[in-house]
């Protein structure tokens, strides 16, 4: 089966303005597995993109046609459906893929971890009937692990399941150097499959500011050892101080109380009022008051 490679402009409207989006790039294979139908984007696709968008196609769900098949329009149909437009997407799928059957083995293991992103699991399905026994203790990232069932005829039964996990993570566009300080240039949001000895990041925008202490080859995810947090506002700096209220921002001059990085709660004097305040770091320099 040709596989196309196909780009697009989406137009769609919502509110009478284009949703502002990044690139968001899908590639699914030529068959998948779903239950009742019904698959999972984020577990049957690689998508790449920008993190708020990545994370918003994953948890979409699509149900294939009384054929047992996806096509391309119905994922184009169901971005548009969830007012994802004003985007150029790049989809690499066959004209239509077969949606296989019922991935139970794989429901039951992410149920069991807690686990929103993709699994394979081998054996795919369960033996009929079986029902699992007790609550078996699994990590994300683990390789293997043994369910215990119970048969219809009452017999138990130890199945042995070999896992493969996905998720989201930041994945350098380019060689990036140790030393460098993290843009949102550098990175880009990707399912990647993940290792039980390697904890990986789930978003871009947690990473902004970091400082990378190894170098990272371009089209490698970032692990939790490969950076370290700076702060973004030191003690005694002087600080824009932005309070919101609906659309209306007012800023002020403020100096720093406490040292942080992005997202953390800092003190800070109004240099007006004198007024002392607790505001998230949100950029350098700047703080906002929540």
């Amino acid at each position: 089966m040709k596989v196309l490679v196909l780009t697009l402009v989406l137009t769609l409207l919502l509110q009478g303005a284009p949703l502002a989006a990044a690139d968001l790039s899908l590639e699914i294979p030529s068959s998948v597995q779903g239950q009742g139908g019904t698959i999972v984007l984020g577990d049957a696709a690689r998508i790449e993109g920008r993190d708020d968008l990545v994370r918003k196609v994953s948890s979409l769900s699509l149900q294939a046609d009384d054929e047992g098949r996806l096509s391309r329009q119905s994922v184009i149909d169901a971005l548009q459906e969830a007012g994802i437009g004003g985007i150029k997407l790049r989809i690499v799928m066959a004209e239509s893929v077969d949606v296989a059957g019922v991935g139970t083995t794989a429901a039951l293991v992410k149920a069991l971890a807690g686990w929103p992103w993709g699994l394979e699991a081998s054996p795919v399905d369960l033996p009929p009937g079986a029902q699992p026994q007790g609550a078996p203790t699994v990590r994300s990232g683990d390789p293997s692990m043994t369910l215990r069932l119970r048969l219809p005829d009452g017999s138990e039964r130890a199945l042995p399941v070999r896992l493969t996990w996905y998720q989201p993570a930041p994945v350098a566009v380019r060689s990036l150097q140790r030393g460098q300080i993290i843009d949102h240039s550098d990175l880009t949001l990707r399912t990647v499959r993940r290792d039980s000895l390697k904890e990986l990041p789930f978003s871009v925008e947690n990473l902004l500011g970091c400082r990378l202490v190894r170098d990272v080859p371009a089209g490698s995810p970032l692990t939790r050892s490969d950076f370290e947090t700076l702060p973004l506002v030191e003690r005694r700096d002087r600080v824009v101080l932005r309070a919101r209220s609906g659309s209306l921002v007012v800023a002020a001059s403020a100096q720093a109380l406490d040292s942080g990085a992005l997202g953390e709660t800092v003190r800070v004097r109004n240099l007006e009022s004198r007024t002392i305040v607790d505001a998230v770091v949100v950029g350098p320099g700047v703080v906002e008051v929540r």
